[in-house]
């Protein structure tokens, strides 16, 4: 996770009561907010259908503002999918981070799409400056799909860029953070 993703999901991690529930996240012992397990939103098999190859995970990264995770294509380091996720204490706060990412994306200058149907409110960057990646001297292309869904706030990155593999992986980690244990 770079520190532009960080930036741009904002402060999650916050001492009190409210918690999310079942996979999404919840509070700890001590009262801090916990963030969900974005490999267990995004699994390595729904990785391997997103790119259409075996796949072996590369980062699962967790942080108190968020989590992250991602995959590439076994023997095509050109070819990754991945989730961040935070999960905040309110609605409220989610949509505020989500906004402040949509605005430092704009600040930066990047081509911002809309997108329907998805979330509570979603933005695509064809190409974003949130990853790095340099394989064989050349530096690969990320597109980013940021979603709020009511206290969580996803972002899937895949290379090479695309809109419907990133929305495709947003939908498997909201599919699943949504289904209750039994």
């Amino acid at each position: 996770m770079t520190t532009a993703f960080a930036r741009r999901l904002g402060a999650a991690a916050v001492a009190g009561l409210a918690g999310v529930a079942s996979m999404v996240g919840g509070v700890d012992a001590a009262g801090a907010q916990t963030q969900p397990n974005a490999c267990g939103l995004l699994t390595q098999n729904d990785a391997k259908k997103i790119l259409g190859k075996t796949v072996r995970r590369e980062t699962n990264l967790a942080g108190a503002q968020a989590t992250s995770c991602s995959y590439v294509v076994a023997g095509d380091a050109k070819r990754l999918v991945g989730l961040g996720v935070g999960a905040f204490p309110s609605a409220d706060e989610a949509a505020n981070a989500y906004t402040r990412a949509r605005a430092n994306a704009q600040f930066d200058g990047l081509k911002i799409e809309n997108v329907r149907k998805l979330g509570d409110r979603a933005h695509y960057v064809p190409k974003t400056n949130n990853f790095e990646r340099t394989v064989s001297s050349k530096k690969l292309a990320f597109g980013e799909l940021t979603v709020l869904d009511g206290q969580v706030v996803y972002t899937a990155f895949v290379t090479p860029p695309s809109k419907s593999k990133a929305s495709d992986a947003i939908k498997s980690a909201i599919g699943r953070s949504h289904r209750r244990p039994a």
